[in-house]
């Protein structure tokens, strides 16, 4: 299972891979991508499955355990982050510009602001 969040590409795979020494169940139910549900006995081969639309946190639960769950984004584009424990975060090589930045959180929903990237210059 993801761990905590993470985000993929839209049409880009996700692998998920089972190393633990336990059954798990990955089942996922995204509302715009198709729907998943699967075992993954230990020490098999991992599953790849792939997301065709943009979408925000789509909950991943394991049927096994309760307390095993993840919400990725879906992004069309490389540009994501997840926060650190001290709530920061960076994204890396992103063209300097103005842009819209979504921030999601699973209890909390989302939040859009304009921010902007790049060096200041100096006068």
């Amino acid at each position: 299972m993801c761990d905590g969040g993470r985000g993929v590409q839209v049409g880009r795979a996700v692998r998920m891979a089972n190393s633990d020494p336990t059954l798990h169940n990955v089942n996922a139910n995204p509302k715009d991508n198709r729907p998943f549900n699967f075992g993954q006995v230990p020490k098999t081969p991992a599953v790849t499955r792939v997301f065709d639309k943009p979408e925000v946190g789509v909950p991943f639960r394991c049927g096994v355990h309760s307390w095993m769950n993840a919400h990725p984004g879906v992004v069309e584009h490389p540009f994501f982050a997840v926060t650190k424990a001290d709530g920061t975060f960076e994204i890396k090589g992103l063209p300097a510009s103005t842009y819209t930045i979504e921030l999601w959180h699973e209890q909390l929903g989302s939040r859009r602001s304009r921010c902007r990237s790049g060096r200041r210059r100096r006068k």
